[in-house]
């Protein structure tokens, strides 16, 4: 039992020191004060860390006193790997490469037709002839984050049935996952794009700094992501933020407003208005010249602020972050759905993303960086 409480506290140090290595530089003397640890069992460590490659020795310029040798500093080896993630959104899926200091490496985006695995399988096969590349020839590969649009399980990391993919994803198990660990033998992951968004919009965009927020996905669908006490909140299984279920009232009907606001219903109302298809782009250029129709789109907007109130009544948070096309109708929409927002106790503010999208690439990857540190034993 001693020799299994050792190793565990021998794990859950490296760890530490590499999420300390991770922010700055260190020397050994430096770390041992950090971290609480005696010289002697952080040299076991920081020599282990060192032969396995995840860290690297570099000297300082910095005089020791008056005489000897500069220091000796430890740094984060970054190049001991690289990252992947793929992102699916409005039928395109987005593969990038970055490094450990997530700098995009390589990037490239493809249209599909249907979120089925045939696309999974030409998915794999881009990925591959990406990675061939002769720049990654001595760098690992490691790990691959996929960023979907539907419902993921936090406990089993799979993806829950939905009207969005076809049945063939969910045969035999998780077949996203069997493809890719396959033909890659790297960890894998999927997570919900929403959630990736809204750690991206923590760490790189305007929720950073703030404690408590919410971003708002406004886009074919309707759904958010919490950040509670600093932290994104996710529930139970993974399945908070689906503020597309709340119910709120539009015209005299009642049911959730995912079937009021969200693009999916605006284009079609309007496209059965008009009697004939319409997509985004047309709809966001009749809001601007057509009188009735930016009547009515700036009423799913009230629709959208008044359950906007109610969370930031319910939560007192101060930010919330609007993400998706529907941010595309501009000034206008977001002053009306600012202008039921502000009746909050609190006052808070809704502003418009500028990651966008980015949003969710730079959660992922930031999501593979710290899956990396828990795997490390």
């Amino acid at each position: 039992m001693v020799g299994k409480n050792q190793s565990y506290v021998r794990h859950i140090n490296r760890k530490a020191i590499i999420r300390a290595l991770m922010e700055e530089n260190y020397s050994a003397t430096m770390l041992a004060k950090k971290l609480s640890l005696s010289n002697a069992s952080l040299s076991t460590i920081l020599s282990g860390l060192v032969k396995d490659g995840y860290i690297k020795k570099i000297e300082s310029q910095e005089k020791a006193g008056n005489c000897g040798r500069p220091p000796v500093y430890y740094t984060f080896n970054w190049e001991c790997g690289y990252l992947m993630s793929i992102v699916l959104a409005d039928y395109y899926a987005t593969i990038v490469i970055s490094d450990m200091r997530l700098n995009i490496m390589d990037n490239e985006t493809i249209r599909v037709a249907k979120y089925d695995l045939s696309m999974i399988c030409d998915l794999v096969l881009k990925a591959k002839q990406m990675t061939s590349n002769v720049k990654y020839k001595n760098i690992p590969l490691i790990s691959i984050n996929f960023a979907v649009p539907g419902r993921v399980n936090n406990v089993t990391s799979e993806l829950q049935l939905s009207p969005q993919f076809d049945e063939s994803i969910f045969g035999e198990g998780d077949s996203i996952a069997k493809l890719f660990k396959k033909q890659f033998g790297v960890p894998f992951t999927i997570s919900n794009d929403v959630n990736l968004a809204g750690q991206g919009e923590v760490s790189f965009g305007l929720l950073k700094g703030f404690e408590n927020g919410l971003l708002v996905y406004a886009d074919e669908g309707l759904g958010g992501a919490l950040v509670l006490n600093g932290e994104l909140y996710t529930g139970n299984q993974g399945f908070s933020g689906e503020i597309g279920r709340m119910r709120g009232e539009f015209r005299g009907e009642t049911q959730a407003i995912d079937e009021f606001v969200s693009l999916r219903v605006i284009k079609k109302t309007l496209s059965e208005k008009f009697n004939k298809k319409l997509h985004t782009a047309d709809v966001i250029e009749l809001y601007k010249t057509d009188e009735e129709v930016k009547r009515y789109v700036n009423e799913t907007a009230r629709c959208l602020g008044r359950t906007l109130k109610d969370i930031v009544e319910l939560l007192d948070i101060p930010r919330i972050v609007l993400s998706g096309r529907v941010s595309k109708f501009g000034d206008d929409y977001l002053s009306i759905i600012n202008k039921e927002v502000s009746g909050s106790i609190n006052g808070a503010k809704v502003v418009c993303s500028v990651l966008g999208k980015d949003a969710i690439i730079y959660g992922a990857l930031q999501k593979s960086v710290r899956a990396f540190v828990d795997r490390i034993k």
